[in-house]
């Protein structure tokens, strides 16, 4: 169904309750500006397709029911739905009630008194198994009902709760699958009500900010991020979660002495925490890639699922389930990576990492970028299963040439559920000649002619320095009778420069 308004209206109400349309569109001529809709219903609009509100057109549907939607709702005019029944405060329902996936596009639906807007009597209800997209930001000032389906955001197309706005449902069938912000003036608490949709399932796991101190409105926006992170521990930290984490950025961010609050952070089966009770299980903050212990105020739940809160904390970054016990497996928080480093060796890229525990821990998974875009899997090593002992594992990547690389380990448990780490990066080989070596290949003579004095060393296909030297400048000879035959890494650093690293072959 199409509504236009001739040449010479500027706007008219339409008589649409009780109706139920196929797709409805809304169009104005170029003379006229304005549509509002009809008042003083409280039955339901629905529309089995698509809602469009074409340029030039405020569709201000003033329903006091629902304003059902199975399709797309294309904001390319103006919506405000702002309902004026007499109840206090006005309301309305929009519901995204589709089979198929729906989108929310076009303008951003922001703040009441915005070009659109949904009022904040009005409850944005999300109950489409297949999930709803937003590719426009959306905030939502009254409630969000999330009853079926995921609502699937991006850093970019966000949704925003207004401060006062609150939350209802939520569960392993409905989220929020992507970044969601919270408005606060003040002391509160904020709930986000995140999870995933995963390969091995949905992973809802909700989380709570309670603000003790504010000192001027801000935006906390909340990411769940379905890997670990790799850092150092403190605090008597011996593990922090290898599952998920999750990020808080406040905008703008408190001043020191301007915030204060706790997180509660929410778990399930495959968080592996099976002793919630123990004082051990505490929440860890990441800070420049190191983890400190922020402890625990609270607990709830079963081993199965639950809770833990946080003690209190001034400032803002990641925030992961930790323990700080020595017993493995007490709350064991899965596959836990002590080290991963990236050498360049004379046969390519020489890979180390170590754990100091894993359980269910199926394999590893090599991955290798040459633009820091697009991987490649380049093969695997098996896992140890469930060990409580401190493994070592060696990777030799033969396939990488003179270029720049990116790595990373992909953690597969038995289960399949994986685990990227951080990526790891070898430099180019330097095409650049600032020292020159001869002959080449060599014998056992290495001839140095540098610009200025430097140290050098020689890396052999394991990647060990097999030989370290010094060369003042200008020319030196420096025997190599003691290395065999073979492909070599020759590493030269000038103080102040940059190391050079050439590729250097001995005969014999």
């Amino acid at each position: 169904m199409e509504f236009r308004l001739s040449n010479t209206t500027f706007s008219t109400t339409l008589s649409i309750g009780k109706r139920s349309y196929p797709t409805l569109v809304l169009r104005a001529n170029p003379a006229a500006t304005n549509i509002t809709s009809y008042t003083g219903s409280s039955t339901a609009l629905t529309i089995r397709g698509d809602l469009v509100i074409e340029p030039g057109v405020v569709f201000a549907p003033n329903v006091t029911g629902e304003l059902k939607i199975a399709g797309n709702l294309n904001v390319q005019g103006a919506l405000r739905f702002a309902p004026t029944n007499t109840s206090a405060p006005a309301k309305g329902q929009l519901v995204l009630n589709g089979v198929l996936p729906q989108t929310i596009s076009g303008a951003t639906l922001g703040a009441v008194g915005t070009d659109s807007y949904l009022s904040a009597g009005v409850t944005l209800q999300i109950n489409n198994p297949s999930g709803v997209l937003l590719a426009t930001p959306v905030m939502v000032n009254g409630t969000l009902q999330l009853t079926a389906g995921p609502l699937i955001t991006s850093t970019v197309n966000t949704l925003t709760l207004a401060a006062g706005a609150t939350t209802s449902g939520g569960s392993a069938d409905s989220f929020i699958n992507g970044p969601v912000a919270c408005v606060a003036n003040g002391a509160g608490s904020l709930r986000f009500p995140l999870g995933r949709v995963g390969v091995r399932g949905n992973m809802y796991r909700p989380i709570v900010l309670t603000i003790t101190k504010l000192a001027s409105p801000t935006t906390f926006t909340a990411t769940q991020v379905e890997e670990g992170g790799i850092g150092s521990l403190s605090g008597g930290l011996t593990r922090v979660s290898r599952v998920r984490y999750f990020e808080i950025t406040p905008t703008p961010a408190p001043a020191a002495g301007d915030f204060a609050g706790t997180v509660t952070v929410s778990y399930g089966a495959d968080d592996f925490v099976n002793a919630p009770e123990a004082g051990s299980l505490v929440i860890a903050k990441n800070n420049n890639n190191a983890w400190s212990n922020i402890g625990r105020s609270a607990y709830s739940g079963t081993a199965s699922s639950g809770t833990v809160t946080s003690g209190e904390f001034t400032s803002f970054s990641w925030f992961a389930l930790a323990s700080t016990s020595s017993v493995v497996s007490e709350n064991p928080l899965p596959v836990e990576l002590t080290s991963f480093t990236a050498q360049r060796c004379a046969t390519g890229a020489l890979l180390r990492w170590t754990t100091a525990t894993e359980l269910n821990s199926a394999r590893f998974e090599v991955w290798r970028s040459t633009d820091d875009k697009t991987f490649t899997l380049l093969g695997s090593l098996l896992g140890h299963g469930t060990t409580t002992q401190a493994q070592a594992y060696r990777y030799l990547d033969t396939t990488l040439g003179d270029e720049a690389a990116t790595y990373r380990l992909r953690q597969i448990d038995t289960d399949e559920h994986a685990t990227n780490t951080p990526t790891r990066s070898i430099a180019a080989l330097s095409s650049e000649k600032p020292a020159v070596y001869f002959p080449n290949p060599i014998g056992e003579h290495l001839t140095l002619h540098l610009a200025a004095a430097a140290t050098f060393q020689i890396i052999n296909g394991a990647g060990q320095v097999v030989y370290m030297g010094y060369a003042a400048a200008g020319t030196t000879t420096h025997s190599l009778a003691a290395l065999p035959a073979g492909l070599y890494i020759l590493e030269i650093q000038i103080a102040g420069q940059a190391a050079v690293r050439q590729r250097l072959l001995i005969v014999k």
